[in-house]
């Protein structure tokens, strides 16, 4: 690369986090952080759609009950948009009605809160393709 090109760093994966509890999305983040991915928090449906379609997302994490949609409903759109994207559903939402309905939105995983950090780690690595093996 020549003088005066700024470099974008390719080499970590962007993460949108679609929760309503910031909380949530700030646990999220210290734990995906340190992996070396990216992630950027949203509190709605609204807000999600709209940074889909004006930014690159190499995974979504999707809670299933937002404010102003259900997570469901959020899922079936991403799909439409934006297909290659892996979603997950990290929500408190557990009956298997819920699960259901979320794998057949199209999630590729649907994992239930409270989480063992070890098995989002998991998770995301494997939608990613970035596993790295067991964690400690």
């Amino acid at each position: 690369m020549g003088k005066g090109v700024l470099a974008m760093d390719t080499s970590r994966k962007r993460i949108l986090c679609i929760d309503d509890h910031p909380d949530t999305c700030e646990l999220l983040t210290y734990l995906l952080d340190a992996p070396g991915f990216e992630i950027v928090s949203v509190q709605n449906a609204a807000d999600a759609l709209k940074r889909i379609q004006g930014e690159q997302f190499d995974l979504c994490l999707l809670d299933n009950r937002l404010p102003d949609a259900s997570g469901v409903e959020v899922c079936r759109k991403l799909r439409a948009s934006a297909p290659q994207l892996p979603v997950i559903f990290i929500s408190a939402a557990a009956y298997e009605e819920d699960i259901r309905r979320g794998l057949a939105a199209g999630a590729s995983a649907y994992v239930t809160k409270p989480f063992e950090p070890d098995e989002v780690k998991r998770v995301v690595e494997q939608a990613l393709g970035t596993a790295t093996g067991p964690h400690t």
